[in-house]
């Protein structure tokens, strides 16, 4: 199986081609859905990167892009285009005595199918909970985390440093639900989402620690690997054992069964 990595380092080297393809097919024909469809390719490009970190090149195609776009008919603004679209391909290079960058490294899980599952079953849970445990919520509690939905649902725009943001505010504002309304009827859903988010820390945590694992080999850095290895993970061990204890002594968790989202068990 390849290495996430590799993949994203396949998928950059592919939507490099096809940007390269769109382009000159855009210059070729001068009709405006090919600029349409070579500004989306050009979006995609970036989003491989985190933002506000785009390699030069992608920088430079940017703005001849537009500049191209806002007057085709002059000819230094074709010429500018086409020495952009000539270094795009540095982009999808890498050489060995220049390795990648931690962001790069760490930005390539963001395709990572563990990851992006745990994600989708918590944006489910938390659109449960706002839904359906809307009596337990206030008003004010209900608008973050619709916000923090919001967010999560927006994640392929995002660097997976904002996701980790985001996933530890969901965490702690769930903790904080749990621990204000224990033992009141519809909790079990603010459990379960809880749980996953924090599946989603720990995930990222070892996403993280993976990351910098491959920057020291490609660095070559001997030295330093077997204290990476001893490094203690950061955690909120206390805030979730906290969660756990307050849902095994609510009402409604061993009576968690007559809680919301949860079948009665039936009587002995």
């Amino acid at each position: 199986m390849m290495s996430a990595p590799d993949a994203w380092k396949q998928n950059l080297q592919r939507k490099v081609e096809q940007l390269q393809q769109g382009l000159l097919k855009y210059v070729t024909m001068r009709e405006d859905k090919d600029a349409d469809e070579t500004s989306r390719q050009l979006e995609g490009l970036k989003m491989m990167f985190p933002d506000g970190q785009f390699p030069q090149p992608i920088r430079v195609l940017e703005s001849a892009l537009g500049q191209y776009r806002n007057a085709k008919h002059q000819p230094q603004h074709l010429l500018t285009l086409m020495r952009a679209y000539e270094q795009l391909p540095s982009v999808a290079k890498f050489s060995e005595l220049e390795p990648r960058p931690f962001d790069d490294i760490f930005e390539s899980y963001k395709t990572d199918g563990e990851l992006q599952g745990l994600v989708t079953e918590l944006v489910g849970l938390l659109e449960r909970v706002l839904s359906e445990a809307d009596d337990l919520l206030s008003a004010h509690i209900a608008r973050e985390l619709q916000i923090i939905l919001e967010q999560l649902k927006k994640r392929d725009r995002r660097s997976l440093y904002e996701l980790q943001s985001w996933i530890d505010l969901s965490v702690r504002a769930l903790i904080v639900v749990a621990e204000t309304y224990t033992g009141t009827h519809g909790l079990v859903l603010v459990y379960e989402a809880a749980k996953v988010a924090w599946r989603i820390k720990r995930t990222l945590l070892e996403r993280y620690v993976d990351a910098q694992k491959r920057l020291i080999e490609e660095h070559k850095l001997t030295y330093v690997q077997m204290a990476v290895d001893k490094i203690p993970e950061i955690s909120t061990t206390m805030d979730f054992e906290r969660l756990l204890d307050a849902a095994d002594k609510s009402p409604s968790s061993g009576g968690a069964q007559k809680s919301l989202g949860a079948p009665e068990k039936p009587a002995a």
